[in-house]
């Protein structure tokens, strides 16, 4: 039994953590463009404070922790609500294979500084998001070690940005931003402190395949050229592929998503607090 499986039944009685995940759900709710349909994956869900106050605005969220306290709790909550969009996951994104699905958003709230391996869980978290999908970590900023006076296995004492937002660049994501989003405080050894907590948003880089080689109006078989692709949510013309008798026909293409520019790139190498 972890630490978290001995805590997940009180878990939910700490009017703080309540606060919190209502307060990071807001700033994430704020960030990113939640469309009808889309699906979520939260990665340490613990009781799921954070899902349930985000569970009218996704069609569907899986919730994942290692802890079986933690998701039994949930799972009850879960019944007692009639919370048919949401299922719990016993999973360890790190080691674990990776879900079937493929998700529109992945968050965590206070769950990054307890996984070792930062590196490995980011390229983690972005193979299991759709092209352009978002990434919200809310978690600790560079601490003294201090944070955890309850016996937790702290990993991380915290995250310092620029180091960050490198090593979340390098696991195939863009558009890095952080905020502050919450603090806790704490009496420690009679002293009032203060631990602010910052919301990065990321989105993932969108790879264009190569086209499909399309006959071009000699007759000739051609492999189309990567280029920069305009998509809009109303149809477009990103340009022109040749049909079977000749003629340019222009091939339409729509995203439900506000509309965005796409630079190709080549992929990368895949391998509570």
């Amino acid at each position: 039994m972890t630490n978290f499986d001995d805590r997940a039944k009180d878990w939910d009685s700490d009017p703080m953590k309540v606060q919190r995940a209502r307060i990071v759900a807001d700033a994430i709710r704020a960030a990113v463009d939640i469309q009808p349909g889309m699906s979520a994956l939260e990665i340490g869900c613990g009781t799921g404070l954070l899902s349930f106050a985000l569970r009218e605005d996704f069609a569907s969220i899986t919730l994942a922790d290692t802890s079986q306290g933690m998701l039994d709790v949930l799972s009850d909550k879960i019944e007692a609500a009639k919370a048919a969009n949401m299922r719990p996951l016993r999973l360890d994104l790190v080691v674990d294979p990776l879900p079937a699905e493929r998700f529109d958003v992945v968050y965590s709230l206070m769950a990054l500084h307890h996984i070792p391996d930062t590196d490995r869980i980011l390229r983690r978290f972005s193979e299991v998001l759709n092209p352009g999908g978002w990434l919200a970590v809310a978690d600790l900023d560079k601490e003294d070690g201090s944070f955890h006076t309850d016996g937790s296995a702290d990993i991380h004492h915290g995250f310092e940005r620029h180091k960050l937002q490198k090593q979340v660049e390098a696991a195939g994501f863009t558009n890095v931003h952080f905020s502050n989003v919450y603090t806790i405080h704490k009496t420690i050894g009679n002293e009032p402190r203060a631990f602010p907590l910052f919301l990065m948003m990321a989105r993932k880089r969108n790879y264009l395949p190569s086209l499909t080689p399309a006959p071009s109006p000699d007759g000739r078989w051609e492999r189309g050229s990567r280029e920069n692709v305009n998509f809009s949510k109303s149809n477009s013309s990103p340009g022109a592929v040749p049909s079977p008798d000749g003629r340019g026909e222009a091939r339409k293409m729509s995203i439900s998503t506000k509309a965005i520019r796409l630079q190709a790139q080549s992929p990368l190498p895949m391998g509570e607090g």
